[in-house]
């Protein structure tokens, strides 16, 4: 279940050692070897077996107790989390720094894993009567906690009168102001939360949690610019943004990019991180192209990085980049031997290229650095299969369910292999499983598939539509959409749901190839002149792409090209868009390229643009941070001198008749840009 503002899950042993300065008889050893080998290697065995000796030595070490019990229900082992917490009550000496109220708390968190709310609930009580008592120093995070579990049973007045008991202590907290505006948004009462959330700003304007339920908030009030405007605040002061903040800036991708850039613009030694953000925006938003380009600017200008290096590998695959991708994962890998999430992100470029030998290897050695990845397991089987090794899928498929007994797609995936074995009885079992985990609405839902196994077509479409309302945009859950029609038998309904995943973007080519839940529909002709017409697509762009960006050992190309100084302080360019003969204002204030009305209409009615180079609508900042609303245009050549750039987008603002502004932003994504001021000369190294 998650939670808010306070997470009881210690994950791993941050927390351990914090709540109190334990007072130990004898040394702490093995407990600080234990929270020494979890830091660097995360062998939970290992560290189990320190605190098992620790409390050997001393019985009534309670932080090595608090260790156990996180690392227990870290790995799901809640019945040993159990017993380990009562054995912690019953052995806690009345001189411990750690009350009785906190292992209650403790023991409240671990019966709710459990499932079991009566109990937790009654210990939960228990420890906010207990803390009452002593007023320690956790009072207010139990009390957080207690309010968290009123919000978790939707019993918003109760979660109410436990912040105000908060608040009167100290009526600066933020944490329980903060909590009765996201108790009002589960009251659906937007505009109160909206009251309070701005009041709280009052104590701290840089409180991170503020403008997270502001954003939600304002959403929900349909006030678009207001949640990305809240959006924005809430990536400026958080560490950690939560998904939901990109889901708000890509319903507003527009004003969100305008804003975002505004940001980097204005920021003080602080751009980086958010050229960061809009690289991350551009890929939320399925614009995987502009996605790698941003990675790549920040890779060029603060050298190796292996997270910038993975993420932008992850949008080379979505384009179809296979040999991109991949090439960067060998980078990363070569220098981060033993990092099990690069060797993940490296067998799922090689698995969806159609590379499974390749692809097995490195899920094994995912599986070798974390033996208890169920994950690891599943997509090693996975590829298994796609091999033809059918025997090898099921012992993986196996292992991992010995592992996880919640992951949907372990029953799904064996499920399907029994039923294709003839063992049908047990594929009913999986494909029953399968329908009770899986339960929630997302595009990594797997139910729709069980239910249509289990012949209960209409749920599986009916569940199938909303996983693609979730997320209308993703190119993902149209081809699941195709796959699915084309289990059924709606020949007709899975081409043209393939036909708009490709016209999502959907470009993994190989993999459509290898999956056999597209056989029934492989040989049909409207298939066979579906996939010739979009992989000739892609091949097109790949062979241009592929001579743009693996050129080896290039050397520097500088290109000079004469401007004429304004008496506003920008420069006249001369240059030629789409061939046509234009000039061109530079602005170094300015961060996109824009084009008048007057300009765009003439190219259009003769010929210099198409309606295909129209892609809708944007959000143009000029130079002074207004921000306008405008049509976005491709425009397919933009020469300067004896530098072409290609496909640049244009603004065509609308409230202004301004010539054609050329922002200094869109150059540097082309090369390294000088202004020589004393011959007036553009100077542009590549």
């Amino acid at each position: 279940m998650k939670k808010f503002i306070l997470t009881v899950i210690m994950v791993l042993c941050g927390f351990v050692g914090t709540i109190s300065a334990q007072t130990n008889r004898g040394s702490d050893y093995n407990y600080q070897k234990a929270r020494e080998i979890m830091k660097e290697s995360g062998d939970v065995k290992k560290a189990l077996n320190h605190l098992r000796s620790q409390l050997d030595i001393n019985p009534e070490h309670m932080d090595s107790y608090l260790m156990m019990i996180s690392l227990y229900r870290n790995e799901k082992e809640y019945g040993t989390a159990l017993q380990t917490v009562n054995q912690a009550i019953k052995m806690n000496p009345k001189k411990s720094e750690i009350s009785d109220a906190v292992l209650y708390w403790w023991r409240s968190a671990v019966y709710e894993d459990m499932g079991d709310n009566v109990k937790a609930a009654a210990d939960m009580e228990k420890a906010v009567k207990l803390t009452k008592k002593g007023k320690d120093q956790s009072w207010r995070d139990i009390m957080a906690a207690y309010a968290q579990m009123k919000y978790d049973s939707t019993d918003y007045a109760g979660a109410d009168a436990v912040y105000m008991q908060i608040l009167k202590e100290d009526e600066t907290d933020q944490m329980a102001m903060v909590g009765m505006a996201r108790n009002s948004i589960g009251r659906k009462d937007y505009k109160q939360a909206v009251e309070i959330l701005e009041k709280c700003k009052a104590y701290d304007s840089e409180y991170y949690e503020i403008y997270r339920f502001l954003m939600q908030a304002h959403n929900k009030l349909d006030a678009g610019k207001d949640a990305v405007d809240a959006a924005v605040k809430y990536l400026e002061y958080s560490d950690d943004p939560v998904e939901e903040v990109w889901e708000v800036l890509n319903d507003n991708y527009a004003y969100a990019v305008a804003k975002i850039k505004e940001m980097s613009r204005q920021s003080s030694g602080y751009g980086s991180a958010w050229n960061y953000f809009l690289a991350k925006l551009h890929e939320e938003a399925g614009k995987y192209e502009m996605a790698a380009q941003a990675y790549t600017i920040l890779i060029n200008e603060y050298g190796y990085d292996a997270e910038l290096m993975m993420d932008r590998s992850n949008c080379y695959d979505a384009m179809g980049c296979s040999e991109l991708a991949i090439q960067d994962m060998n980078e990363v890998i070569s220098k981060e031997k033993e990092n099990l999430y690069f060797y993940d992100a490296r067998a799922c470029h090689y698995r969806f290229a159609g590379m499974y030998a390749e692809a097995i290897e490195d899920y094994s050695k995912v599986i070798e650095l974390y033996p208890t990845s169920a994950y690891g397991y599943y997509n090693r089987g996975w590829c298994y299969e796609l091999s033809g090794n059918d025997k090898s899928a099921m012992e993986n498929y196996d292992a991992g369910l010995e592992i996880d007994q919640s992951y949907s797609y372990l029953f799904l995936m064996r499920g399907e292999l029994r039923l294709k074995l003839g063992n049908r009885e047990g594929a009913i079992e999986d494909f029953e499983m399968v329908v009770k985990l899986d339960t929630s609405v997302t595009d990594g839902s797997c139910r729709h598939y069980a239910l249509h196994f289990l012949g209960k077509d209409k749920e599986a479409k009916e569940w199938m539509d909303k996983v693609i309302a979730d997320d209308p945009n993703d190119s993902g859950n149209y081809y699941d959409q195709a796959c699915l029609y084309s289990r059924m038998g709606k020949h007709d309904e899975a081409v043209d749901a393939l036909r708009t995943a490709f016209e999502k973007g959907y470009r993994r080519f190989p993999h459509i190839e290898n999956d056999d839940d597209l056989d029934p529909i492989r040989e049909l002709p409207a298939f066979i002149d579906l996939m010739n017409e979009y992989k000739a697509k892609h091949e097109a762009f790949l062979a241009e792409y592929m001579k743009e960006n693996t050129s080896e050992n290039a050397e520097e190309q500088i290109s000079e090209v004469n401007m004429k100084k304004m008496y506003s302080g920008t420069y006249e360019i001369p240059c030629q868009v789409n061939g046509l003969p234009l000039k061109m204002v530079f602005d170094t204030g300015a961060s996109d390229v824009t084009i008048s009305a007057v300009e765009a209409n003439f190219m259009l009615k003769n010929g210099y643009l198409s309606d295909e180079d129209i892609k809708g609508k944007s959000q143009y900042m000029t130079a002074s941070g207004d921000i306008h609303e405008g049509t976005i245009l491709r425009l397919k050549e933009v020469q300067l001198g004896d530098t072409i750039l290609k496909n640049i987008e244009a603004s065509v603002v609308h409230s202004q008749k301004a010539p054609l502004l050329l922002g200094q932003s869109v150059l540097e994504k082309f090369g390294t840009i000088t202004i020589d001021n004393v011959n007036s000369k553009l100077i542009i190294k590549r």
